[in-house]
């Protein structure tokens, strides 16, 4: 299983080096930043989609996906980027521990799209 990296594109700089630096700013991380910055980020994070495709007898594909997150912006080494991560070490603690904002929130989808055999 492989996550999606949602919010746009990321710099393809190693983020954990800007994590280590972070008062140095730099051209090739910016793209990050950006995604950062952006609360759609933050909402829809690196997760793992779910998807289960079935057809009929005509061709027609139906495709489900879905997805379970909890709103925990803490880094999680074992499931996200390390990019996301960098980012998280920093933010995610000013978020959950020195604001003490919730990590309890789950976030869930599920929707359809039917593919149709001409």
């Amino acid at each position: 299983m492989q996550s999606v990296q949602l919010g746009g594109q990321r710099a393809h700089a190693e983020m954990w080096k800007q994590a280590l630096e972070i008062w140095k700013w730099a051209d090739e991380y910016c793209a990050t930043w950006d995604v950062a910055f952006d609360e759609l980020t933050w909402l829809l994070r690196s997760i793992r989609v779910q998807f289960l495709a079935n057809s009929d007898l005509e061709g027609n594909i139906i495709i489900t996906f879905s997805f379970s997150d909890v709103f925990d912006l803490r880094p999680d080494w074992n499931s996200r980027s390390m990019e996301y991560n960098a980012i998280c070490a920093v933010l995610g603690f000013i978020y959950h521990d020195a604001i003490g904002c919730n990590d309890e929130l789950s976030l869930n989808a599920k929707w359809t799209i039917e593919i149709k055999n001409h």
